[in-house]
């Protein structure tokens, strides 16, 4: 039974809640917006507190509900009433009860599509749209165990119908209720979910189930990880662009095929489709004929058969195609009871679960004929932009990602990549889709957008992690930076794919991360920021980030130099720092680059610097775990980045340890107490070298057996 006196208070306090109305003889067609908004209170059992004791024992957790109404005309209701204000309908004035230790880490919209990280050191400092605040306080841990650092967080939810977006004000911060469309009377969902623990990640996690299970959606951990994004991939995007076609595709698989890559996967991005191009509008579901002269099952099936490609996938808009669909093509004629007109005058599909499934069904059918294996959808956040006046922010989406995920599931078992969708109604509203991209595009000409474009998805993630499987988007491996993107997209946990142009591709940079049969390992999870780095900007504080993830029950900890000696980040040309910290138990840490390892105590941290743009690797492994394997702890293949993940058995008998590993290699472990008195292969010794407790061998592949020396 759980103690309830060690259940936390609720991190926040509500001081007050005000309708915005528009008055009744001042309709939204007037025209006359802002003076005519009245500010009314509201009372409190308008909204409603829920805490939930489901994990009492180690944080608390509390939704936030609306249930508003305005009175009416005793009963007409033909005639014009006060109603919501379509963009802020209603605001609720809340207070941290615990005073914030530090700056405020804010994850806000920036664009329509995404989302991106900053810090307030003030209320007054957080952005407006901001849908996950963070912050620590001093406090009394949930468990009991005395005072220390309590973690917080506020989490805006986009429900069934209204949306909730977080902002500042001068001694708090503001919840902003909205609904899109003018007219509403009353104003009922939920809008907020807080939660406090001692771990902040533990605050994010509680945040986001809590907010999933009211909206009836899937956690990561219940969206499997498409088989058709496993693997390396390659994109057509910052390659071919929009000028796409068959023959270009071609003379790229024959360079990748001269170069001995095992490619997976082909993604064939915008460009594709028939369209019409000036007008940005879809006039069907075949390829453009001049692009693909034979059509596109011919394209997948020579990517398939000649260059031993395993899946194939194809880029789709959310509206259809930019501006939606041609309403004088023979599609919309053919689709005509799955399309909607938007008051901006776009066609495109509707709505409804069923004229959405309609329209994506028919679409997805004609690919998969095709053999088209996946799709990637593009534009999803734009549509509650055209939606306005007409559908409400769930009702926007709901209906729409509903059929959307029932068509791919029916067609491609769920292979969906989410783009450009990082609004709330969207990531709110996705049943089953697995995959999400968490960042703006990659920016190969843009040397500088490094730094954005790592804040982005590293940051994003810590949040959308709990729902989905993380996309960093594409990158190139003949760059400035290809070894750090490389990197990024490893500690990602999501696909991992190029976008390289004919004739630069770099093999060199690929072969660290997959086997030689194509094999690709990926990381437990999408890699978040450490601790260290979530109420200070890394950029002002010491330039450097660390991002940490796992594998095989291995610490992954990537640090990435972003401060770049500019003004803005005030580093000069000095190296970006970091330090990677133990915690509550000894570890011993192991550097891919240097093929040494130290021991960190409890609590002791080893400083790191990097140069800006360039990144280390470390791997960490509890000092604890080598009583499983009689005294010494495996690493892995070293010429790879995860090098655990080559590990396939590891068995411990009275004389030594057996290792098989999944290919040729030099196997790395540690040897603390030096026990190590012979390495052999079948009958034949083998040679090891010894750097401090780090021993390396050479493998041939067949099982290692390391022999102790137990006098």
């Amino acid at each position: 039974m759980n103690n309830k006196s060690s259940i936390p208070t609720c991190p926040v306090e509500v001081r007050s809640l005000s309708a915005h109305v528009r008055p009744a003889d001042n309709p939204a067609w007037s025209g006359e917006r802002l003076s005519a908004i009245q500010e009314r209170s509201l009372t409190v059992e308008s909204l409603q507190v829920v805490a939930s004791d489901e994990h009492a024992d180690s944080h608390g957790v509390w939704s936030f509900g609306i249930d508003a109404a305005l009175a009416g005309y005793d009963g007409e209701r033909f005639q014009q009433e006060a109603s919501f204000d379509a963009d802020c309908g209603l605001t609720i004035e809340l207070g941290a009860v615990r005073a914030p230790q530090g700056s405020m880490l804010c994850l806000y919209q920036h664009k329509e599509w995404w989302m991106r990280p900053c810090w307030a050191e003030s209320y007054r400092q957080i952005p407006q749209r901001t849908q996950l605040l963070l912050w620590r306080s001093s406090g009394r841990y949930p468990d009991g165990c005395g005072e220390g650092y309590m973690w917080n967080a506020a989490l805006a939810v986009c429900g069934q119908s209204l949306r909730a977006d977080i902002s500042g004000t001068e001694n708090g911060f503001r919840v902003s209720v909205c609904s899109n469309v003018p007219g509403h009377t009353a104003m009922t969902d939920m809008v907020l979910v807080c939660a406090s623990a001692s771990e902040p990640y533990a605050c994010i996690e509680a945040c986001v189930k809590q907010g999933a299970q009211m909206q009836g959606i899937m956690l990561r951990d219940q969206r499997p990880f498409p088989r058709q994004c496993e693997g390396l991939g390659w994109c057509t995007w910052d390659s071919l662009g929009q000028e796409v076609n068959e023959s270009d595709i071609l003379l790229k698989m024959d360079e990748f095929r001269r170069q001995g890559i095992p490619l997976s996967w082909v993604l064939i991005d915008d460009g594709w489709s028939q369209v019409d191009r000036e007008r940005k509008l879809l006039q069907g579901w075949h390829a453009d004929r001049e692009r693909f002269p034979e059509g596109l099952g011919h394209t997948v099936r020579i990517l398939k058969q000649r260059y031993g490609v395993k899946y194939v996938g194809v880029w789709q808009a959310y509206q259809g195609y930019w501006n939606g669909v041609d309403p004088a093509s023979g599609i919309a004629m053919e689709a005509k009871g799955f399309l909607q007109r938007m008051p901006n005058g776009c066609m495109v599909p509707g709505g409804e679960p069923q004229q959405s499934f309609g329209w994506w069904h028919a679409w997805d059918g004609y690919l998969r004929g095709a053999g088209v294996d996946f799709v990637k959808v593009d534009s999803q956040s734009s549509m509650s932009v055209m939606s306005r006046s007409l559908e409400s922010y769930g009702a926007t989406a709901t209906g729409r990602h509903t059929g959307l995920d029932a068509a791919v599931a029916m067609h491609f078992h769920g292979a969906l990549i989410n783009c450009m969708g990082m609004a709330p109604e969207d990531y709110w509203h996705r049943p089953s889709s697995p995959i999400v991209r968490t960042s703006d595009d990659f920016l190969p000409r843009d040397v500088s957008s490094l730094t954005e474009h790592v804040m982005q998805n590293v940051y994003v993630s810590a949040m959308m992690r709990e729902l989905y499987h993380c996309d960093w988007d594409m990158f190139w491996t003949e760059h400035p930076h290809a070894r750090t993107h490389a990197l990024l997209r490893m500690m990602s946990a999501g696909p991992l794919y190029c976008s390289d142009a004919l004739g630069h591709t770099c093999p060199d940079e690929l072969r660290p991360l997959l086997a030689q049969d194509g094999f690709l390992p990926r990381c437990d999870a999408a890699g978040v920021p450490d601790v260290s780095d979530l109420i200070d900007d890394p950029r002002r504080h010491q330039g450097a980030l660390i991002i940490n993830s796992s594998v095989a029950s291995v610490g992954v900890h990537a640090v990435i130099g972003l401060a770049d000696g500019s003004q803005e980040h005030g580093h000069g040309s000095e190296p970006c720092l970091a330090a990677i910290r133990a915690q509550d138990e000894a570890l011993w840490l192991y550097s891919w680059d240097s093929r040494a390892a130290v021991r960190l105590g409890p609590g002791e941290q080893m400083p790191v610097a990097v140069d800006y743009g360039e990144a280390s690797l470390y791997l960490s492994v509890a000092q604890k775990d080598a009583s499983r394997y009689g005294g010494i702890i495996p690493i892995g293949v070293v010429e790879k980045y995860l090098s655990p993940a080559f590990v396939t058995h590891v068995v411990r008998t009275e004389q030594g340890v057996c290792v098989e590993l999944r290919e040729p290699g030099t196997f790395a472990y540690l040897d603390p107490s030096q026990l190590t008195s012979r390495v052999t292969q079948g009958n034949t010794d083998r040679t090891f070298e010894r750097n401090d407790v780090v021993v390396t061998v050479e493998s041939d592949g067949s099982p290692l057996f390391i022999d102790f020396n137990r006098q």
